[in-house]
């Protein structure tokens, strides 16, 4: 499978790339269904991919939902729509998106991460603390010996920090 580089929007407005891999669900899709959409999944998603690396969200955006119409439940196109979706400020659209990638794939520490920090953007900083504590949890189980380990860490650490750096909303 082939891995790409993604933009991951920090709550101070720092950036960091990130791996994430291509739709999982690629292989499966038949040339008639490649063919009825015209076009290729996987070549869509990494068009998808740059686009969000240059800051190009909208473009980043309509690259994932043209996946999304095909794959909608793949975890990977949904997480990076929300990403791109975050960076155009609509942060009821990425909730969706993050959501959805967490249906998709439970154990998606990263969009559990970003659901988390836009959830204390959003204000709702009990659903924030879930994922949270989520995170927390799945570290417990994994250790310091499993390969996502260290990613697991920076995510606390990310989420953590989106608490400190964002004020309470207004009540």
């Amino acid at each position: 499978m082939r891995v790409s580089r993604t933009i991951i929007l920090l709550p101070a407005g720092l950036i960091a790339v990130a791996p994430v891999f291509a739709p999982a669900d690629a292989q499966r899709v038949s040339k008639p269904a490649i063919n009825k959409f015209n076009f290729n999944p996987e070549t869509e998603y990494n068009k998808g991919i740059k686009a969000l690396e240059a800051g190009r969200y909208g473009e980043a955006k309509a690259a994932f939902g043209r996946i999304l119409n095909v794959l909608p439940d793949d975890a990977n196109t949904n997480y990076v729509a929300g990403l791109a979706a975050a960076g155009l400020g609509d942060l009821g659209a990425a909730r969706r998106f993050y959501e959805r990638a967490i249906k998709a794939r439970e154990d998606m520490f990263e969009a559990r991460r970003e659901l988390g920090v836009t959830y204390v953007k959003l204000g709702d900083r009990s659903k924030a603390q879930t994922q949270l504590d989520w995170l927390k949890a799945y570290q417990g189980q994994c250790g310091t010996g499993c390969a996502a380990a260290g990613d697991v860490a920076a995510s606390i650490q990310v989420l953590s920090a989106a608490f400190t750096a964002l004020p309470p909303a207004a009540q």
